[in-house]
């Protein structure tokens, strides 16, 4: 934002230097896009923080809520300054990890708060009750802190690019969850006596309405353990059952004003048709609804502006255009009008419109690549894979080869061009003289170098049928020789102007995306079988790409480092309880949280993509950290010789 506010300052300082007639437009201003970009974050942080003291003031009293808000303000303030002192950034990671970790923020506190207060209401002095209390739960607490932050650690650790993208969001939570446990046990139990007053015993109040409903219906189930057991297993397992009918996918679409069109004519079209093409598209654009600006490149993408995005490498049939419009939401109404304007009114051309993403990604959402020796066997390949494409109403379709191009290949006579002293490489010289012109020298004017190139008029350019005049210089005869004598004729052929290799293999990657309305991921459901179905000759491989790939690619990255993490939570928790059977109850409460996600996620037709995972991980970290305090709390009131049945009934009503 620094930079960005400095050049303008130095291009209004230009102003005047600048030639009449000549406008500076932003094509992209990454500076005010990443301002509005935490602006609207923070704004998410602060209601956030409104929400989270809101509930704490309506469940826990004005008094405790008060206090909560105040703790939690602290904890997100040293969380700002944690970050600063290790060099992590305002962004959308690092403010979506502040988010994330909100909810976790207050449970150490509310433990050590609520814990007060029963004893405070109990007659206890504040003072010495705050103290005992931190004194039985700051252990738990941090076994509890500790899981929540390996819950993360795979993200902060994975070698794949997501990782290195999210890889600030484990760092940002490990910050705020340490630094939250300390606040719960050092400045948290001070408020405590600062804000809490000791009451009379006997003026206890009753218990609330809300906690006795729920102890009866605790005890009820508890007291009806088989029902209750069987029904958690019905709905878990249905949930497992179910997990198919959850959309899948990557990263969400960026909020960005602004998108793309890429359009693209046959390989071999003049750079000029292609940029009059684009023009007018783009020109077509502007007349749209809630377009403010277009910004057009040919023959290539634009400079890479956004991490997010990767140009297209040099071709004469390609054009991008970048439209700017007033709010994102306008983007998923305009892009089907663009592709419909392109396909009624150049039958040549084909357009592929699409949004920027908010993590690793872009080009198109289903790719299949094959790699193999033989160029032609792999252009039948992905030709195949594109009819399962069509077939299944898939758009954007095509394969970043691109078609094959007409060339005019003379049939060189050998006997004749040894004789004339010539070779294949001098015909070849010969003839791109002729058409394209070759360098004689460079002219200097001032600091720049201009080429020197020498080649006919363009009337004699411009005709391929004067390809037969051209003249050959031979060193040996020293003279010209005309190029009729060492060619017998010219043949016109299709070769392959673009050829890709992957690992020094040749690789052709067929693309295409969903329809309007469709996700990438039911789409690519439906093509999965019949692309996997095409026979592929020995030597040849199949590889999913686009969403599929880099999904794939960001769970291997996950799984490669998530065992560890996994593995030191378990330990964490023995440890913390020195025992089998409470880690075992812990452990056995995280997979029931496939219920509520699976069917959140099928109501509210969210897919599952990395952030929704992040969220999962959250889940299980607070799930994990809730257990170890209630299990802690049973064991208590265990130790302190109260019933079992009634230990827990006691400790979950408490907690």
């Amino acid at each position: 934002m620094e930079l960005g506010d400095a050049v303008k300052v130095r291009l209004a300082e230009l102003t005047e230097r600048r030639p009449l007639g000549i406008e500076l437009t932003p094509v992209s201003d990454q500076s005010a896009s990443v301002r509005d970009s935490v602006d609207d974050f923070v704004g998410n942080v602060v209601l956030a923080l409104a929400i989270v003291v809101g509930t704490l003031l309506v469940f826990m009293g004005v008094r405790s809520g008060i206090l909560m808000g105040g703790i939690l303000l602290v904890t997100v303030a040293g969380t700002l300054f944690g970050m600063y002192a290790l060099g992590l950034d305002m962004q959308r990671i690092s403010l979506g990890a502040l988010i994330i970790s909100l909810g976790m923020l207050v449970d150490n506190a509310i433990v050590v708060v609520d814990g007060t207060l029963v004893r405070v209401r109990r007659g206890e002095d504040p003072a010495a009750a705050a103290i005992s209390v931190v004194r039985r739960t700051m252990w738990p607490l941090l076994g509890g802190t500790a899981v929540g932050v390996l819950a993360f650690s795979a993200i902060g650790f994975s070698p794949d690019n997501t990782g290195e993208y999210a890889g600030s969001l484990f760092w940002t939570i490990a910050i705020a969850l340490l630094f939250s446990w300390l606040v719960a046990i050092w400045l948290t139990p001070w408020f405590c006596t600062l804000l809490l007053r000791p009451t009379d015993p006997g003026a206890v109040a009753a218990e609330p309405g809300i906690l006795r409903i729920y102890r009866r219906l605790l005890t009820s189930s508890l007291r009806r353990r088989w029902v209750t057991i069987g029904l958690v297993t019905a709905l878990f397992a249905s949930a497992v059952a179910s997990f198919g009918l959850v959309r899948g996918g990557f990263f969400p679409a960026s909020t960005r004003a602004q998108f793309v069109v890429d359009y693209v004519l046959p390989q071999g079209t003049d750079i000029r048709r292609t940029s009059g093409d684009a023009v007018g598209i783009a020109e077509w654009i502007r007349t749209l609804d809630g377009v403010t600006g277009t910004n057009t490149v040919v023959g290539g993408g634009h400079l890479r502006f956004m991490l997010t995005y990767a140009a297209e490498s040099g071709n004469p049939a390609y054009g991008q255009v970048l439209v700017d419009v007033e709010d994102h939401t306008r983007i998923a109404a305009l892009m089907p009008r663009i592709v419909e304007h392109v396909k009624n009114g150049y039958h040549d051309g084909r357009a592929k419109v699409w949004q920027f993403v908010l993590g690793p990604g872009g080009a198109s959402q289903i790719e299949a690549r094959f790699s193999g020796p033989a160029p032609a066997v792999l252009r039948r390949l992905a030709a195949r894979a594109k009819a399962v494409y069509a077939n299944q109403g898939a758009l954007g379709i095509q394969d970043d080869w691109g078609e094959m191009e007409k060339v005019l290949r003379p049939r060189v006579n050998e006997a004749n061009a040894r004789r004339a002293g010539l070779s294949r490489a001098d015909i070849s010289r010969a003839v791109a003289t002729q058409f394209e012109g070759t360098v004689i020298g460079i002219f200097r004017e001032g600091s720049d170098l201009h080429p020197i190139v020498f080649r006919p008029v363009a009337r004699d350019r411009d005709r391929i049928e004067r390809i037969r005049e051209v003249h050959v210089f031979s060193t040996l005869a020293g003279r010209y020789v005309p190029i009729a004598q060492v060619v017998d004729g010219f043949d016109l052929v299709l070769e392959n102007a673009r050829l890709r290799r992957l690992d020094r293999s040749l690789a052709v990657t067929a693309q295409a995306d969903p329809a309007p309305g469709v996700s990438a991921g039911d789409l690519f459901e439906r093509i999965r079988p019949a692309v996997e179905a095409i026979e592929l000759p020995p030597g040849y491989s199949l590889e999913w790409r686009g969403q599929h790939g880099g999904s794939q690619d960001a769970n291997r990255g996950l799984a490669a480092t998530m065992p560890y993490g996994f593995g030191a939570m378990i330990v964490v928790v023995f440890l913390l309880f020195n025992a089998i059977r409470q880690p075992v109850i812990v452990y056995l409460t995280v997979p029931l949280a496939l219920i509520g996600v699976v069917y959140g996620l099928i109501l509210t037709g969210t897919p599952l993509e990395f952030v929704a995972i992040l969220a999962v991980l959250s889940l299980a970290g607070m799930l994990i950290k809730n257990a170890i305090v209630l299990i802690d709390e049973t064991d208590s009131r265990i130790g302190e010789g109260a019933d079992r049945m009634d230990a827990v009934v006691d400790a979950a009503v408490s907690r």
